[in-house]
């Protein structure tokens, strides 16, 4: 298992590595100047020469790329030109309200994945199945930005059951915190069950047509420890890696 995690830390650290090279890459070819976005263009032209000399674009690529580089190795990851100023004090304003909404939305979606994705493969073709399918459809479907609006005026204006438009960190009230988080993350585990299901319901089916599933079955092993115990453990790797 170390090694398993080793090595998929590896190669999402290789991804990331070109992912930003190339991105690097794209938005140097790309006509324009980050200059004149963050100044205007109304500006003048020594006010656009000032700001792209200060911002180093005059430099050489291979030059820029190196100092992009050495600066991520010190989680120097420079200034925003929208706000004007530290990305890191930026994110570090943020993580504590988007990390929550992002682990909490990931995790109530894969466990639901788990759950409807398994039930489904065993009744393949049934009821669960049937309805597991429209929730695909659905979430895959339906925008996230008028999902909110109808769990705002469903959840906060008909039953009164969530706070709008405020947000309680944990450390002054646990359930207030809950409350102000509810309606955001719900939106984002609707948004993210879809793909996750899917997934989940076919490398189900792969795992439950193997030949060991039914070597299992006919040696005496119950059902519900064959699917729960190996065929999920198969089936597990292809939804982790998505979440």
């Amino acid at each position: 298992m170390a090694k398993y995690i080793a090595k998929r830390l590896l190669s999402a650290a290789a991804v990331m590595v070109l992912v930003s090279l190339l991105t690097f890459i794209a938005l140097d070819l790309i006509p324009g100047n980050a200059a004149i976005v963050a100044l205007g263009t109304e500006t003048s032209a020594q006010a656009v020469s000032r700001l792209t000399e200060q911002m180093g674009l005059d430099r050489p690529l291979g030059q820029r790329l190196a100092d992009y580089y050495i600066d991520l190795l010190h989680f120097d990851l420079g200034t925003s030109s929208y706000f004007g100023q530290d990305v890191m004090l930026l994110i570090s304003q943020r993580i504590s309200v988007t990390f929550p909404l992002a682990f909490l939305s990931v995790l109530i979606a894969l466990i639901a994945a788990l759950i409807l994705g398994s039930a489904a493969a065993l009744r393949k073709g049934g009821i669960i199945d049937s309805v597991s399918r429209s929730l695909v459809q659905l979430a895959s479907s339906v925008p996230s930005f008028w999902l909110s609006l109808i769990f705002l005026i469903f959840f906060s204006s008909v039953l009164g059951l969530a706070d709008v438009g405020q947000y309680t960190a944990p450390s002054v009230s646990f359930s207030a915190w809950l409350g102000s988080i509810f309606l955001p993350v719900a939106v984002l585990a609707v948004s993210e069950l879809g793909p996750l299901l899917r997934m989940v319901r076919s490398s189900m089916i792969n795992a439950l047509s193997q030949d060991w599933y039914a070597n299992a079955l006919i040696r005496g092993v119950s059902r519900f420890r064959a699917v729960m115990v190996y065929a999920l453990r198969y089936a597990l790797p292809g939804p982790l890696t998505m979440a």
